[in-house]
């Protein structure tokens, strides 16, 4: 079987299998939390340091899910603010293989950050949007996307002032015959609130998955952070939480710096700046935290078990884990979810809780998954959280979403 068959059937697989476990139409208003256990949730009644969590929702059904909506809800599951926005639609390259046309729908960068105790996110016709709790809904700014085959990113700086974006030009034509793939892309900067302006144009080669341009994915105290090669569709597995080589940018997209080391490899980085990246060892992987200056604050090596998707919890003391038994790859059995924390400490999640982020620095969401091995990132799966105090009892939120990040009602 050729490479280009075999990635459409692993992209295949992936979205019938993430879309299986979805709720169809989820409902525009969650309904309150219900647990699995006998212990109740505490109710949260003063609306002052109250725990929020971004989201994103889908109102459409399971089989053509986007993201159409942006809600800011409590612990309770119900919503303090939402909107609806136009849902990006993938763009879909094309290869002629033997007289044959293989589709491929590319995988989308980051849609939305909590920047600035907003959430900033990112519609199908390019437009960059603000929500606060308060239900402050503004227009921040526009980049120039014309078409479903103009592929945006963006990110926005920590105090939610700047904008830089990416617009790049998929081929609408079947590719193949033996020429050469290029794919050009503008970048934008631009004021919140005001508008873009050209920053640079630039044309990147295509191979296998991936292309020599850049996606963006956030931005840190020291400057935007993206994806140079970026990839556009899985190869080989399901994607990961992003997709391509991570990196440091310039205020023009260009490459300004490696991310982590070589043999430590970025993986997460937490608000006030404390990061993440996993490096491996010959008696297993070690989890690696980093303080907000890049020195290595503690590490977590626990032979001979290997650990993958660590999210680093806010003020870097603690991380959330996958773990696997045994050292070599083709061997590793996923054991579940694990916190393992600055102290050595290591605590097993509930069976079927898939961690995917911190709402605050005790408070971890997760998504429920029946896999015996999940491999991919959850989109709009049930969401419910775990207390760090009480890790063995896990809170349905009662609606379903992809988690972005959390936020303080009057911090």
């Amino acid at each position: 079987m050729s490479l280009a068959a075999k990635g459409l059937i692993i992209v295949l697989f992936f979205l019938l299998s993430a879309c299986g476990s979805v709720k169809a139409g989820t409902s525009a208003s969650p309904s309150p939390t219900q647990t699995t256990s006998s212990s109740a949730a505490t109710p949260l009644t003063a609306p002052t340091g109250e725990p929020l969590l971004v989201v994103l929702e889908s109102k459409l059904p399971a089989s053509q899910q986007q993201a159409d909506t942006v809600a800011i809800a409590g612990l309770d599951g119900f919503a303090r603010a939402k909107a609806s926005f136009t849902p990006v639609r993938p763009p879909i390259m094309r290869f002629n293989q033997n007289g044959q046309v293989l589709s491929f729908q590319l995988l989308l960068p980051p849609q939305a950050y909590v920047v600035a105790d907003q959430v900033f996110f990112l519609d199908g016709t390019g437009a960059v949007r603000s929500l606060s709790a308060s239900r402050s809904l503004r227009n921040v700014i526009s980049l120039p996307k014309t078409s479903d085959q103009e592929l945006a990113s963006f990110a926005v700086s920590p105090d939610g002032s700047r904008i830089l974006g990416t617009v790049l030009s998929i081929p609408s034509a079947p590719q193949g015959g033996g020429g050469s793939l290029n794919i050009s892309y503008d970048v934008f900067s631009g004021p919140a609130g005001g508008t873009v302006t050209l920053v640079r144009h630039g044309v990147g080669a295509f191979s296998i998955n991936a292309a020599v341009v850049p996606e963006l994915i956030g931005w840190d105290n020291a400057g935007p952070v993206g994806t140079l090669p970026s990839e556009f569709f899985p190869q080989g597995g399901p994607p990961g939480r992003w997709h391509g080589t991570v990196i440091r940018l310039d205020s023009a997209a260009q490459p300004a710096g490696a991310v982590g080391t070589t043999d430590c490899r970025w993986q997460d980085r937490s608000p006030d700046g404390a990061s993440v990246c996993l490096s491996e060892t010959d008696n297993g992987t070690k989890v690696v935290v980093n303080g907000p200056n890049g020195s290595q604050a503690w590490s977590h090596l626990h032979p001979p078990h290997a650990y993958s998707d660590p999210i680093v919890a806010p003020y870097g003391q603690s991380a959330a884990v996958r773990r696997q038994k045994a050292q070599v790859l083709p061997e590793r059995v996923f054991e579940g979810c694990f916190i393992v924390d600055s102290t050595g400490g290591e605590t097993a999640l509930p069976g079927g809780f898939l961690a995917v982020g911190w709402a605050t620095s005790s408070i971890l969401i997760g998504a429920r998954s029946d896999a015996t091995d999940p491999g991919s990132w959850p989109t709009f799966a049930p969401l419910s959280y775990v207390q760090q105090g009480s890790p063995t009892t896990v809170h349905a939120l009662g609606f379903s979403g992809s988690f972005i990040g959390g936020l303080t009602l009057g911090s």
